[in-house]
């Protein structure tokens, strides 16, 4: 019985109908979610009680944190094909005890899937990796990807570090068809190669990562320091390390980038949240360049102030994100158990748009539930484009935003956004294989 219910059966009728009376006060005293134009910040906080995490919460309660409210589009998140591959996908694939996606007859382990795999039924006992394999087949349907990118480690007083950082990845799994790679005799699902252009005591530092299809495969990975030259085998028990001394792993990646299989998963269920978004991307008005080859290039305006620390009238903290806008959008929330027991983070609770299956949040925790890391990551709406003759519906950027505060030490990383320079964001890449070779990597190519 709950505290509550322990009163009431311990007093009389007329105590009873006061507490009923109190909750009912206390319920229409609760102030209204925020409405699209509205500001939030430290005066309207208590409006999004329950629509943010209480950290995340707390910082526009102190004034650290101010976005606009703004409204979600209407209209699909996907092309035709896709959904129609979708709806295909949820009467003929399920996953099996390992978390794997297989056929449904027969339980061979599925290829060249394209297309939501599952339709979320959240009373299924895999509702929790059916969420997570979703987002990744949201992410690979855009298909391989170029970027010139900026991760910066920023503490209480602004800036303290910035490197940029060029990155390749080819998606042997879940691009549209005619898109994928034809050969695949390793039995591949993804590869990512990233190299450090700056500062000049990182400079020509790479990574290269396979991962594979096969559940009992684990991911091979690879890091070249031009120091020793010579290219060193990396162990997949390090995906929960920091990257490069920062507050992001390889597990990260765009949302979350662990092997579905190295987790145990658990759908904590559905809610509303107030989610970061890129207002270009909401408005259409990111603008994109269709190329010859099926292609995407979008452009960033250098000129965007994505962060605290990039505008010098800003007086919150200095990672707060001060480009974006806030979305009420309906959410899925997972939890991963990892299997690994010396990972790094003993649970980790991931929050994904229940439409688009985008992650927007990540919350890791120790063996004893303290919050370690708290992850904001940007949504983008989908808006159609003509490319070669063909309306795709691709989430469309004009800023980019993976935004991890470290909890304990009061400091952040962000990733994501525009590199110094020259910068470079292309969808639907045609990428050549071989740059993901040891051999290119040890040459430092």
């Amino acid at each position: 019985m709950s505290p509550l219910g322990y009163l009431g059966a311990m007093t009389g009728p007329t105590v009873r109908r006061s507490l009923v009376a109190l909750l009912a006060l206390a319920c229409l005293a609760r102030a209204e979610p925020p409405a699209p134009g509205t500001m939030l910040d430290a005066d309207t906080a208590a409006s999004a009680e329950g629509l943010l995490p209480p950290e995340i919460l707390a910082r526009y309660r102190a004034g650290e944190y101010r976005n606009p409210v703004a409204a979600w589009p209407d209209g699909p998140p996907w092309e035709d094909a896709f959904r129609a591959a979708s709806e295909k996908n949820a009467a003929r694939l399920a996953v099996d005890p390992k978390g794997t996606i297989v056929e449904r007859e027969g339980g061979a382990p599925a290829r060249g899937v394209y297309g939501l795999p599952f339709a979320i039924v959240p009373s299924a006992p895999d509702a929790g990796i059916a969420v997570v394999w979703n987002a990744y087949y949201a992410l690979w349907r855009i298909g391989s990807t170029h970027d010139v990118l900026g991760l910066q480690w920023v503490g209480k007083r602004g800036l303290e570090r910035q490197a940029v950082l060029e990155s390749h990845t080819l998606y042997w799994e879940g691009a549209p068809p005619g898109r994928a790679p034809k050969d695949n005799p390793q039995d591949l699902a993804s590869q990512q190669r990233a190299s450090v252009t700056s500062p000049a005591d990182l400079n020509g530092t790479a990574s290269l990562v396979w991962r594979f299809r096969g559940a009992a495969q684990r991911d091979q990975a690879w890091t070249y320091v031009p120091a020793l030259r010579r290219v060193r085998a990396v162990t997949p028990a390090n995906r929960s390390d920091g990257f490069l001394g920062s507050d992001l792993s390889q597990d990260d990646g765009a949302f979350f980038d662990g092997k579905p299989e190295d987790f145990t998963w658990k759908l904590v269920g559905r809610r509303e949240a107030l989610v970061l978004a890129d207002p270009a991307s909401l408005t259409n008005a990111v603008r994109r360049t269709a190329r010859p080859d099926g292609g995407l290039s979008e452009e960033w305006p250098a000129a965007t102030k994505v962060v605290g620390h990039q505008d010098a009238a800003w007086r919150g903290v200095p990672w707060a994100p001060i480009g974006a806008v806030r979305v009420r959008r309906p959410v899925w929330v997972v939890e991963a158990t990892p299997r690994d027991p010396y990972y790094l983070f003993s649970r980790i609770e991931l929050t994904l748009d229940a439409e688009t299956f985008q992650g927007v949040g990540s919350r890791k925790f120790d063996a004893q539930g303290t919050l370690l890391r708290s992850l904001e990551f940007l949504s983008y709406a989908s808006q159609p484009i003509e490319v070669g003759g063909e309306t795709l519906r691709i989430p469309a950027a004009s800023m980019g935003l993976v935004l991890a505060e470290n909890t304990k030490a009061g400091r952040a990383t962000i990733a994501g956004v525009a590199a110094p320079g020259d910068s470079v964001h292309e969808r639907r890449v045609p990428v050549d294989p071989g740059l993901f070779s040891l051999e290119k990597l040890s040459a430092g190519k």
